[in-house]
This record gives structure tokens, sequence and C-alpha cells, in this order.
């Protein structure tokens, strides 16, 4: 074992964190949690234990198969996956990050691997090596190893030692996270960060999210939530940096998600067969309905007094909707409909199957369930999507989404409804999705799905506030405001009944646009949020429906999308 002081080392301030590693070589998410610990003010990265098992079969390739013998078929799968879904972003692609930790002191331990066990406690570690770890005086210890570190380090660091799960079982094998929930078709994977200390050895949750669940790919499932997760560290570093006393974030106001982690071994062969068999039979099975009755988008309209339509989830269920039956070739989605004088207008989403790239329509209400033919407000050579329409000094402005672009754009009305023009950028550089503002009390905010790059855009609701609609933006002290996919991603304008803000919310667990939550605002302030379900609406207002994700209203009209499966032929 050997030391090597820095004068980072040295210098004796910030958080002292130490880095925990199996070796230098790391897959691409570890990566990215490297750079963004390493880039924050405040934060010394001290150590970096390189653990070297001495006794681990799992030294050969015969011993690494004898270690991984129960999980051999899902991973075989998982590899299958790989080699057939090339392009994406690969959370495991194997990178070398030597050179990151290049200004860090470098701590050896050895550790003996005693056994596969349930739990935490898959591994020994010595006197000698725990005095030399203690002798650090760190703060905390981030455990990204592929097995947990054992109970006897947990009280080596201040705050304990932090390690992210990926899913909802704990395991002695890190690197099956996120294959349980596909094998079971669970709607949503949840992923924690856990502080481990003497107080608590089963570990303390700081911060927990709930992903939807890719029900058809072990791998783009694990991608998603390895990219995902390796947000959760830095955001817990920041916020440690920012409080004025070094304690652990235990309450940190953007932990939304509650979900206890369940304790399990691994998943076995024979359920992952039994899983595997059923992602086959779904993937056949959707590819055929797809085939002979693909699904389709739709919107539909309702007449009905302003204050009671969208109150509860009986008025809309109760509703009588006039559909919009789109043509066989494209759907319509993301209603967003206007009142300008004594004309009401419709925007929405429009996308042709034979180019698969949404642009902004508009109809103008000719009478009641009549619209005129759709006519194209707004296309790029990207994908446009939720056209947010509204006012600011008698001025109709734009929000479309334009993720494809990586842009929150938005875009001033020349002449309505069909002339606009390039306002300015309000972000770059993001993944953001359907972005939604409110002006409440005086002041604007904007509500958007945001997502590192892999992971899905339908977990992590952001919230920024600012004086006028084109910025500054300034974030939320709790950001994100909300970490699950059943109600984290925009479905709506914002709007008030009783003296209460609603929020709609898409539910995209296990299915995109599966439902809309509607949520309350309980608290918005700058350093507070709070929301909860008001009430949801089910995809069961009109028959053959699987899925619904927009609700607005504009006077007495409301407007809902819809998705069910039509037949080819008629």
């Amino acid at each position: 074992m050997s030391v090597e002081a820095t004068p980072e080392m040295k210098a004796g301030s910030g958080i002292r964190v130490a880095i925990c590693l199996n070796g230098f070589v790391q897959p691409a998410w570890v990566e990215v949690v490297l750079k963004a610990v390493g880039s924050i003010g405040g934060v010394e990265i001290i150590v970096v234990l390189n653990r070297c098992a001495t006794t681990s079969t799992a030294a050969t390739t015969a011993g690494r198969l004898l270690h991984n013998r129960h999980d051999l078929l899902w991973m075989a799968w998982s590899n299958l996956e790989r080699r057939l879904r090339k392009g994406e972003a690969d959370a495991f692609r194997p990178v070398d990050c030597e050179s990151l930790l290049a200004g860090a002191a470098i701590v050896q331990i050895r550790t003996v691997q005693i056994g596969r066990v349930d739990g935490p406690a898959g591994d020994a570690i010595s006197e000698s090596d725990i005095d030399l770890i203690r002798k650090q005086k760190l703060d905390i210890i981030v455990d990204l190893g592929s097995t947990p570190l054992p109970p006897s380090v947990f009280g080596t660091a201040r705050l304990g030692v932090w390690a992210l799960q990926h899913g909802e079982h704990r395991t002695d094998n890190r690197d099956a996270g996120g294959v349980w929930e596909v094998l079971r078709g669970d709607a949503v994977t949840i992923g924690s960060l856990l502080a481990f200390t003497d107080r608590c050895k089963s570990g303390e949750t700081l911060f927990c999210s709930a992903a939807s669940t890719d029900r058809s790919s072990i791998r783009r499932n694990r991608n998603h939530c390895f990219w995902k997760a390796a947000e959760f560290i830095p955001r817990a570093l920041r916020q440690l940096v920012e409080t004025s006393e070094a304690t652990k974030p235990t309450s940190a106001p953007w932990s939304r998600c509650k979900e206890v982690a369940k304790t399990s071994g691994t998943c076995g062969n024979i359920v992952a067969l039994l899983g595997i068999s059923r992602i086959i039979g779904k993937v056949v099975s959707n590819r055929i309905c797809d085939r002979l009755s693909p699904a389709q988008w739709f919107i539909a309209c309702n007449w009905q007094n302003e204050s009671k339509i969208a109150s509860s989830v009986t008025d809309v269920k109760s509703a009588r909707w006039t559909p919009m039956p789109p043509p066989k070739d494209r759907y319509w989605a993301d209603p967003f409909p206007v009142s300008v004088g004594d004309k009401t207008y419709l925007f929405f989403e429009e996308v042709l199957h034979a180019t698969n790239r949404g642009r902004i329509v508009v109809s103008e209400l000719v009478s009641e369930g009549t619209w005129s033919e759709p006519r194209v407000a707004l296309e790029r050579p990207y994908h446009l999507s939720y056209p947010f329409v509204f006012t600011w000094k008698n001025q109709w402005y734009m929000i479309p989404e334009s993720l494809e672009s990586r842009t929150i754009e938005l875009w001033r009305c020349e002449e309505f409804p069909l002339r606009w023009t390039f306002d300015t950028a309000i972000a770059t550089n993001v993944r953001a999705a359907d972005t939604t503002l409110a002006e409440m009390d005086g002041r604007w905010w904007m509500f958007t799905c945001m997502a590192t790059e892999g992971a899905g855009v339908y977990d992590e609701l952001f919230v920024f506030r600012a004086d006028n609609p084109r910025g500054p933006w300034t974030p939320h002290k709790c950001n994100p405001v909300v970490s699950d996919a059943r109600h984290a991603r925009p479905a709506g304008r914002v709007f008030q009944r009783d003296g209460k803000w609603l929020r709609p919310a898409q539910d995209c667990s296990g299915l995109y646009g599966r439902r809309i939550d509607v949520r309350e605002i309980v608290r918005l302030t700058l350093d507070e949020y709070e929301e909860k379900s008001a009430y949801t609406i089910e995809p069961d207002w009109a028959p053959g429906l699987f899925a619904t994700h927009t609700l607005n209203q504009s006077g007495s009209l409301t407007a809902i999308d819809g998705c069910r499966r039509r037949s080819r032929w008629k």
C-alpha cells in the first residue's frame, strides 16, 4: 500500500471526499461522475481507494464465469442487445479515468472476497487498511466499486459511505442494477443515493428517483438508469457545499420518491429465462399489433362551463368529447386552444408517418365540433411538438418543444396565427421537453422536463423563475423539484381552480403518456417547492384508449388527446 500526498491534500480546506474504485478503467457513467465531482468548488478529492481483491475467484475467464454463474443468461442477452442496438450512448463503455484523478492522493488497499452474500458485506478489509483510510480524515467516501464496501469502513468517514443503487433490489453485484424490473415487467425502476454509516448500516436514502422501465430491453433500461444516476452524487455534494454547515442532505427537498429498496440476491438464470421469454413475446406481439392495427394519437374537444370541466376526474370522464380524427397517414397530439376576440383556435402537433417529424399546425373553430383544415404554423428541420402558446404584453408567443435541436426556443407571432419569428433561445445545449410557463403572483415560472445525455426525458422536472419570459432564468434551489416518471413531465398549462394552482403532469411509468396526474402546487417560493396529486385522468374517457397525455383549456373549450389503435384497412 502507498500514499502520495498532493498540494490539494495538504491544503485542508473544503469537503474531503474519497472516491473508491476497483481500478482506473471504468464504465462511461463513472467518468461522468468523476468529471462532475472534480468541477465542484469546495470539494477536495483527497484519495482514490484502488480496491484489489486478493483471493477473488474472478481473476481468470473461467473464474469470472463461475463467479457470475447465476447471472449468465441476462448478461448474455444484454450483450446481444448491445451488438444489435449500436448508436445509442453506452453507459458501460470502458473509459480510462486515470487522467481525471491525476491530482488526487492515491491510497492502495487490498480487499479479500469472502464469498457471495446478500447485502453489503461481500469483502473484508484489513484493520491496517481501515486505519489508513481513517487517517485521511475524510468527510465522505463515494463508493463506485462493483461490489459494496464492508460495514467496517462505514465509520471511517464523518458522513459515511455514499453509494448508488440502481434498481429496487440491493444485491452484492451492482452491475445487475435495473435488470429485475425489466424481467418482471415493473412500471418503474428505482434509483437511489444511499449513505451507509455506523448508525445506519442498512443505508439511509439521500435521494431517490423513479424512472420509467423500458420493458422491452434490459440494456436500454440499464443505460437510462445509470446515466441518470450519475447526476445524484454531484447534486448531493453541491447541496452540501452550498449549506453553511457540513451535514448530510438527508432531508433534501428534491428527494420526492420515497420507495425503500428491498434486499435480494441475484435474479437467477431461471427467472431470467422466464423474463426474457416475456420480453420476446411482448416485442413480437407489439410488432404484429403495429402491423395490423397501428397506434394513432388524436384530439378530442368539449364545450362546457369553464369552471366545471377538468375540475375533477369525474368531470373529465363524464364529459361529452367530440373527437378530431386525423387522416390515416399522420397523428395529432398536444392540443393548445386559444381565444382571440370572438374566434377560437387550436394549435397542436402534427406528425406525418412518412417523415416521422413533428410540426405545429393550427385550426380555427368554425362551429361547435367543426374545425377548419389544419394549416402549418411552424415547421423546422427538426422535430417540434407541444406548442405552448401564451400572451405577454398583448403579444402572442410560442415555446414549442424542440428537444431534437437541444434548445428551448421562444417564438414571437408577427401575424396571428400563421406567421412566427424566432425571438430568443431561452436555453441552449439542453435536453428539455414540454416546457411550460406560468405567471403566478407577479413572477414568471418555467416548468420543464430535463435529462442528461442517455437518460430518459420523462423523469425529472426542473423549475426556473424570471421577471419576464425572455429571462434571464434562475434555477430553483430544489432542482429537480420532481424526480419521478409518474408525475414529472408537463401535460399542459398550469391553471387555477378554487384558489389552487394545478399542474397537469404525465404519468409515463411503463408507457409514454399513459395517463395524466393533475398536481396541486402546494408551495412554490424561491427556496421551496411542494406538490401533491389532486386527481388522475385515466385513458378511459373514450373507447379503446390506452394513453392520454395533454389537457388544456381556453374559455369554455377543453381539449385533450388520446391514443388508440385503428385498423390498417379502415
